[in-house]
């Protein structure tokens, strides 16, 4: 599973306070840019090939790593 945003792919073990952190923003950016980014984008790629997307909140993605 990749977790797409805006800045791009991420590993699916990449912690979510790390968001960002591939266009060299400080941690406090970062913590910003998490208040108002709601919902991540979770494209699944199956062993077909087939790509599946899927918006999630971040409560919910939270929530699911715990």
């Amino acid at each position: 599973m990749l977790v797409y945003h805006n800045s791009g792919l991420l590993r699916p073990s990449a912690p979510l306070k790390t968001l960002g952190e591939r266009n060299e923003k400080s941690r406090n950016q970062i913590r910003r840019n998490r208040l108002w980014k709601k919902t991540l984008e979770v494209i699944r790629i199956g062993d077909n090939s087939l790509h599946q997307r899927q918006q999630f909140s971040t409560t919910e993605i939270r929530n699911f790593l715990n």
